[in-house]
């Protein structure tokens, strides 16, 4: 997987940049975990958090193409908007003729506007969603518990060949709930 070196901001594959040296590979796979999840909270769910509105519909999405995580962490990385723009196009044409590429990726890639709100949306995510209602932020709340609640039952179940007892199961309900805190930093939670 190319990404960006975090020493001399070259793109780079694997873990060792080929022009300054730097290697880090426990901060390439944070980064990446984190830009994950911004695109998967920050910008997916979030699109349907405004869409559905205070409806309970609940969606379990696919992962995101990893030319999106690619781009959500250049964007938290603090690549400057023309630097992106300008990526994006080149991007953009080079997928051009792609059947593997899904319709949130292209449209993202190919929509001037689209990628405005995803850059905005990956930067609100960083910032603790300072800009969304607190609907929108109770519906990703929600799927966040949901799928790092998922993470840790399969933990157990993986390990233990059982389901979680009900002590367990609280546990890990309160760890979630601290972990997603410790993602998204809310003013309003200090």
């Amino acid at each position: 997987m190319k990404h960006i070196c975090h020493n001399c901001f070259e793109i780079i594959e694997g873990t060792s940049c080929p022009k300054c040296g730097f290697v880090n590979e426990e901060l390439n796979s944070e980064l990446y975990a984190n830009a994950r999840m911004a695109v998967r909270y920050g910008y997916s769910y979030r699109k349907i958090a405004q869409k559905n509105g205070n409806s309970n519909i609940h969606y379990c999405l696919s992962e995101a193409n990893e030319i999106l995580i690619w781009l959500a962490n250049a964007i938290l990385s603090g690549i400057a908007w023309d630097v992106i723009k300008t990526t994006v196009s080149k991007l953009s044409a080079s997928i051009k003729n792609r059947t593997s590429v899904d319709a949130e990726t292209r449209q993202v890639l190919s929509d001037d506007d689209e990628l405005a709100k995803f850059y905005e949306y990956i930067k609100d995510y960083e910032r603790g969603f300072s800009s969304i209602n607190e609907n929108e932020y109770k519906y990703i709340e929600e799927e966040m518990i949901a799928d790092f609640y998922a993470e840790k039952e399969t933990e157990i179940f993986n390990n233990k060949k059982r389901l979680p007892t009900i002590e367990e199961r609280i546990e890990i309900l309160k760890s979630v709930k601290i972990k997603i805190k410790t993602i998204v930093k809310r003013e309003f939670d200090k």
